[in-house]
């Protein structure tokens, strides 16, 4: 993911994939909740607000306060997204051998994490529930994968 952008020659079409999505750019990759990523040379929409994961807090902000992170998170999880991606390819090519190329921004800046994912760590301080669910996102865990 990241190889260059669509149209270029670092596009994943011409780099030798038959089948691209997620993003490419890494700039755009900083944000698990982009507007946007990319199927092949199709720009997917997605329903997440655009803005900038790194911006800073506002003055007076609670850095311990969950709502104070709400304005950094979207509707569509794109890491879930390009996961689920690349167990539909297995799945629709289980049959006969193939290469798959997986490589994963979890866990990455921002630490942006769904949720349903931050429930499992409640009791702990923000800092470390945010930071956990970001490396163990259930999303990734092997149960996830049902051929």
């Amino acid at each position: 993911m990241g190889l260059g952008g669509i149209g270029t020659s670092g596009a994943p079409s011409r780099q030798g994939f038959d089948i691209f999505f997620g993003y490419n750019c890494q700039a755009v990759a900083h944000n698990y909740y982009p507007t946007h990523l990319w199927s092949n040379d199709t720009r997917v929409a997605l329903a997440n607000p655009a803005f900038s994961p790194r911006q800073k807090l506002p003055a007076g902000a609670d850095p311990n306060a969950p709502e104070s992170y709400r304005k950094f998170s979207g509707n569509e999880y794109a890491p879930d997204l390009i996961t689920e991606q690349a167990l539909k390819f297995v799945r629709d090519n289980k049959a006969r051998p193939f290469f798959l190329y997986y490589p994963t921004t979890v866990p990455h800046l921002a630490l942006q994490v769904p949720e349903d994912s931050l429930r499992e760590f409640a009791g702990s301080s923000l800092r470390r529930r945010t930071s956990a669910a970001a490396v163990i996102c259930p999303s990734y865990a092997p149960a996830a994968y049902a051929p």
